[in-house]
């Protein structure tokens, strides 16, 4: 028997943008990043052998605070295995006002990092154009061995933000565009044409409508079939029943993850869709889908 489809994605040497040639890292494109903590989970993992299995290879963002953030995170993370710069630590402590100008002190990581992450507002004419360019580079560079990650902006989503819009008589929900972001998502999805596809959100999209249809069961088509030549599986991480293979038989509710059920002692409900590439989805196996459905006892 040969090796199954995952197995050849593992096998596929990745060559790192600065040349060094790293085997088996998986890149990550992230979209809607925030300050970056879903892809900074992936960037955190290693294999037995204490090697990363996945690099962060474009992460993008609009909002000016989580961008920094994002950034010196991605600054950060070439330091990971001599340890940050003293000088990290010295305005950590207090013995620095300023925050150092990482530019001058180490201009080629700063310079990575800054290739790396992206403050641009996507849907815009710029974030549409730096996109069209850096996609089609990231799909030649690597092909389809990729994970793509993103949230949408989930404002308009959220039962906070759909009250607080109810008590805005000039609020038009059919002309707020940020209900339509997903869009961007899919658009990059195509494209890149990635092995596994993350999508996270609130859980008032699972109720949230445009045009007086629901939201979700739409979103969850534009995924199996974003329109490319691919079509992807649909997968929830922890559905009641335990089994999330079967996604025609998924209600919208059984993507979401409650954060209490796993151990982690704050109530946080948020919707994690899992999309595997048609070629690669026979490869997950009821064992392997067990595993992550699996509750904390």
């Amino acid at each position: 028997m040969g090796p199954t489809p995952l197995a050849r994605i593992d096998a596929v040497k990745v060559v790192e943008p600065d040349g060094s040639g790293a085997p088996n890292s998986i890149p990550v494109v992230d979209l809607f990043s925030g300050p970056g903590g879903l892809a900074e989970g992936f960037a955190g993992y290693r294999d037995a052998a204490g090697q990363p299995r996945f690099r962060i290879a474009l992460s993008v963002e609009m909002e000016k605070s989580a961008y920094r953030t994002l950034l010196l995170r991605a600054f950060l993370r070439q330091f990971s295995a001599t340890g940050f710069p003293s000088e990290y630590y010295d305005f950590l402590n207090g013995d620095e006002r300023e925050e150092p100008d990482w530019a001058k002190l180490h201009p080629e990581q700063w310079e990575t990092a800054c290739d790396e992450t992206r403050q641009l507002t996507l849907g815009t004419s710029a974030a549409t154009a730096f996109l069209s360019v850096r996609l089609p580079q990231l799909r030649e560079q690597f092909g389809d061995r990729l994970v793509l990650l993103g949230g949408p902006p989930c404002q308009s989503y959220s039962l906070v933000g759909r009250a607080r819009n109810a008590g805005n008589a000039d609020y038009d929900a059919s002309k707020d565009g940020r209900q339509l972001l997903y869009q961007q998502y899919v658009r990059a999805l195509r494209e890149l044409q990635p092995a596994i596809a993350i999508m996270e959100n609130v859980k008032g999209v699972l109720s949230a409508k445009h045009n007086d249809k629901p939201i979700f069961r739409h979103i969850l088509q534009r995924l199996e079939n974003p329109g490319g030549e691919k079509r992807y599986g649909l997968f929830a991480l922890a559905p009641p029943l335990g089994d999330g293979r079967c996604n025609h038989k998924l209600e919208p509710r059984d993507y979401l993850v409650r954060t209490e059920d796993f151990g982690i002692p704050q109530s946080r409900h948020r919707v994690f869709v899992v999309c595997v590439r048609e070629d690669l989805e026979p490869a997950v196996s009821a064992d392997t889908l067990a595993r992550i459905s699996q509750r904390m006892e």
